[in-house]
């Protein structure tokens, strides 16, 4: 299992993001080092406000 932990820029489609991210990790990992990756959390800790 994979864990990550972000803080999102506001305004932004978090689901979307989030989303996004899991597939790409997970692409990344497997084609990288050859290992099933089972599963990826995204965990938003907060959002940005500038």
């Amino acid at each position: 299992m994979i864990e990550l932990h972000l803080i999102v820029e506001y305004g932004i489609n978090i689901n979307t993001v989030c989303k996004s991210i899991v597939n790409r990790v997970r692409y990344t990992i497997e084609n990288a080092v050859g290992i099933k990756v089972n599963r990826v959390n995204v965990r938003v800790e907060g959002i940005r406000v500038d």
